[in-house]
């Protein structure tokens, strides 16, 4: 006997097969333990005993909230932020002013490897080659237009930008936005 099985019905079977290979594999994934977390904390930030041991105390916590806010069947994304939020906040009143410094560069790298780079892929900025004190004075920059609750537009940000950068970065950051704009036309 010949059973015939639509196209439609032979992607579900296969999904169904693989998920059935699959599964044990998935089901063992889980997150690490706050004890592994605290740990590789303590690697990377030199951490003492009892800072690791309130590291992870606190990200035990911070777990129990979340499992506690999902099994009552919120899925609100905000609460699982602001949950997230104080969480780091906590591990930061943890931490030496030195380790939380570290903590914040180490963050800022991983952000930007994620990206590609420090601006992310194909953005003007990437590979200006920016000193150490350039960035500083960005951020200081972009810190104080956000003290004032304000977003700086592209001619003010250009202009901030023209007394940091030196002319030869503001001369390939001209001629990266020329050719982005020359690019973008050519594609419509």
């Amino acid at each position: 006997m010949l059973i015939r099985i639509s196209p439609k019905h032979m992607s579900a079977l296969a999904v169904a097969a693989l998920l059935a290979i699959s599964g044990p594999a998935l089901a063992n994934r889980s997150a690490p333990s706050p004890e592994r977390m605290a740990d590789r904390m303590a690697e990377r930030l030199e951490l003492s005993d009892s800072q690791r041991d309130q590291i992870a105390n606190l990200i035990e916590v911070e777990r129990e909230q979340r499992r506690a806010l999902r099994s009552e069947g919120e899925r609100d994304r905000s609460a699982m932020r602001a949950s997230r939020q104080a969480l780091r906040e906590e591990i930061r009143d943890v931490l030496t002013a030195e380790q939380a410094e570290q903590l914040d560069e180490m963050k800022s790298n991983r952000k930007h490897r994620r990206q590609g780079g420090r601006y992310g892929k194909g953005h003007p900025m990437a590979g200006l080659d920016l000193t150490e004190e350039q960035r500083a004075a960005m951020r200081e920059q972009m810190q104080a237009w956000r003290a004032e609750g304000e977003r700086p537009d592209r001619a003010a940000w250009r202009q901030a930008m023209s007394e940091i950068l030196t002319p030869e970065q503001q001369a390939l950051l001209a001629e990266r936005r020329q050719d982005k704009r020359g690019k973008r036309y050519r594609n419509r």
